[in-house]
């Protein structure tokens, strides 16, 4: 569709800066250049006020090629009046479709822009410009160019009474392409032809009927286009060619590109569709940076570059859809219910893996000690397994762990940040390491005591951490937590003091793990 729609923007612009005739029409047009009549030169440099008219001026400095100035000032004149005319008719479109269409006009009114715009380049065709060269006081060669809005509305009425004929010729056109095997090219003229008769309908408010199959008998010619869009369509189908079922990583690029190909299937009979444009998606809850169109080659292949995993499912199981764009057809949902069905289903979807939430295994293993005696129970820990059994990760019970790696191993890595042995070791039991060290002492009168001393029964005791979060497939540091002197008090016991400022801790510490972890994995 887009591939039609920036052909039809090409025709338009080559209209619009086609000189006008062969090269004793640009003498002519020289000539007329160095006088010149008319009463909108009296109000030079500005454009006449004249109502009841779409008007174009164009002024480019004078060079000594008074043709080519000549081209310039009627090109830029052109295109003012195609911009006024373009404008109006649009806005009557999309009041037409606004009236008759529920949900979707918008769209809808989009996609009657190449309608709008053919008609535009048509009704210049032959307007006449006149020129003016001023080589002294402004040194402008100026064009000038105006058409009466009510000959534009006579010619789009005639355009849309002409709606069988126009039609007939997309028609014949996409049954010829059809025919030849260029299938996208069939697709793009049924549509364009549908749209044409649409709106024609919309407008007119009645419907249109004709024998553009050639049959001899009149029928519904939307319904004509509909059978034709949803036969095509149902006859293509899209296949995974490459790139599917590859391992991802959050925030790096997939390492094959996804290869989809799109094939014609007439009674087993299978050909490539060439030089259609296919778009893809991700499917949610998955984000990815992706190529968001590519065009089949002459295999029918198109090639979408996957720049970066933005975000992941927590299943671990992420999907990209690639097929042609439905935006186009789910504007005509009413009108064409049978392209519409068909075109909906025109795609593949592409799977990789990453890790996600719920398919993470992650070992912990803290050492915590309390006023200098080692902790059965550490609170940090505790408090990180809680919080990531909730986000629905799964942590590896210290059974599995100790099978793989002893306690003075794991311990030693912790106090010493060298993960090499340990990380190894457990590999092939988890995919993410929490492991440190969380440290309570009791605090000093003096100087060196950072909360104040004191010789009431008012004990204080500070805690530290170090934590660290490793994905043991690429050794990368996930999330890290590195806190120092989090205040404990209490009375009595620097024990009780040294609980409440592990607790203290806790909960700056495993919200800082989790949301790294978050961040990195989902």
């Amino acid at each position: 569709m887009k591939k039609l729609s920036m052909t039809l923007s090409l025709i338009i612009i080559a209209l619009m800066l086609m000189p006008a005739g062969d090269a004793s029409a640009q003498k002519k047009k020289a000539k007329e250049s160095k006088g010149g009549g008319g009463d909108w030169i009296k109000s030079l440099p500005n454009m006449p006020i004249k109502d009841g008219y779409y008007q174009g001026l164009g002024a480019v400095p004078v060079t000594k090629n008074q043709s080519d100035d000549a081209n310039k000032a009627e090109a830029d004149a052109r295109a003012m009046v195609v911009r006024a005319i373009r404008s109006e008719i649009t806005n009557k479109v999309t009041n037409v479709v606004e009236e008759t269409t529920v949900g979707g006009a918008s769209s809808m009114s989009e996609s009657f822009n190449e309608v709008t715009e053919s008609f535009s380049s048509e009704t210049l065709k032959n307007l006449k410009v006149q020129f003016h060269r001023d080589e002294k006081k402004g040194k402008k060669h100026y064009a000038y160019c105006e058409i009466s809005i009510a000959e534009v509305e006579r010619q789009f009425a005639e355009r849309l009474k002409k709606a069988v004929n126009i039609a007939r010729t997309y028609y014949q056109s996409g049954t010829s392409a059809e025919s030849t095997g260029d299938y996208y090219l069939a697709l793009g003229q049924y549509f364009a032809g549908a749209k044409e008769v649409v709106l024609a309908e919309m407008i007119n408010k009645e419907p249109i009927e004709g024998d553009i199959e050639g049959t001899g008998v009149k029928a519904s010619i939307k319904a004509s286009f509909d059978t034709k869009l949803k036969n095509l369509l149902g006859k293509m189908r899209v296949e995974i060619a490459g790139g599917d079922g590859q391992r991802g990583v959050k925030g790096e690029p997939l390492g094959q590109p996804l290869v989809a190909k799109l094939v014609y299937d007439n009674n087993g009979v299978i050909s490539p569709v060439k030089n259609a444009i296919l778009v893809s998606s991700s499917v949610a809850p998955t984000v990815i940076t992706a190529d968001e169109e590519a065009q089949t080659d002459g295999e029918g292949l198109a090639n979408f570059t996957v720049h970066s995993v933005e975000s992941v499912n927590p299943s671990g199981v992420n999907k990209v859809r690639i097929g042609l764009s439905s935006k186009d057809f789910e504007a005509f949902r009413q009108q064409l219910p049978g392209a519409v069905e068909k075109g909906r289903t025109l795609f593949k979807e592409f799977s990789f893996t990453a890790k996600g939430s719920a398919i993470t295994r992650i070992v912990i293993l803290l050492f915590e000690e309390n006023i200098g005696k080692e902790q059965a129970n550490s609170i940090v820990e505790g408090d990180i397994v809680k919080q990531l059994v909730s986000n629905k990760f799964k942590v590896i019970d210290k059974s599995e762990v100790f099978k793989a790696v002893n306690r003075e191993q794991a311990k030693a890595s912790a106090e010493t940040s060298n993960d090499d042995v340990i990380s190894s070791a457990l590999r092939n039991v988890a995919d993410v390491l929490i492991i440190g060290n969380v440290k309570a002492m009791e605090s000093v009168g003096g100087s060196s005591n950072p909360y104040g001393g004191g010789s009431s029964n008012r004990v204080s005791a500070w805690a530290s951490c170090s934590i660290r979060c490793i994905d043991l497939e690429t050794r990368k540091t996930l999330a890290n937590s590195d806190k120092q002197q989090i205040k404990g008090i209490s009375v009595g016991a620097a024990e009780k003091a040294g609980i409440i400022a592990i607790t203290n801790l806790s909960k700056e510490a495993s919200k800082e793990i989790l949301d790294g972890l978050n961040k990195a994995l989902k």
